[in-house]
């Protein structure tokens, strides 16, 4: 992995790869790979938009009731903004319908620790 251009200074220590797709793992890798600066959050979901997907966006002090449990306020999940659709042929494409050949998600969090 040390020959990938994002790979700052040519260090694979600094980046999160996720290969492939793996519908039971889906929400925990949304929240791993989540990007978040204290003031709006969103949850790194597949953006092409899948069934096992839960896009999130947050934004601090945006609360709602949750009246059903009775736990108090808890963060509003605010609409996806950015889901994308891709059309061959007036087809959709979906990583549901076919065959993935590849899918790779890489963070790196040297931005993240000031090192970039």
């Amino acid at each position: 992995m040390s020959d990938l251009l994002l790979s700052p200074y040519g260090e694979s220590g600094w980046l999160l790869i996720e290969e492939g797709i793996d519908p039971a793992r889906e929400h925990e890798i949304e929240s791993i790979l989540a990007i978040a600066n204290g003031y709006l959050g969103v949850r790194a979901s597949i953006v092409e938009g899948v069934r096992f997907s839960h896009p999130s966006t947050f934004v601090a002090g945006i609360y709602v009731k949750d009246v059903g449990l009775e736990l108090g306020p808890r963060l509003a999940v605010l609409p996806n903004w950015w889901h994308i659709e891709v059309t061959v042929e007036d087809r959709q494409l979906s990583l549901e319908a076919g065959r993935i050949l590849q899918l790779s998600v890489i963070k790196c969090i040297a931005t993240v620790y000031g090192v970039a």
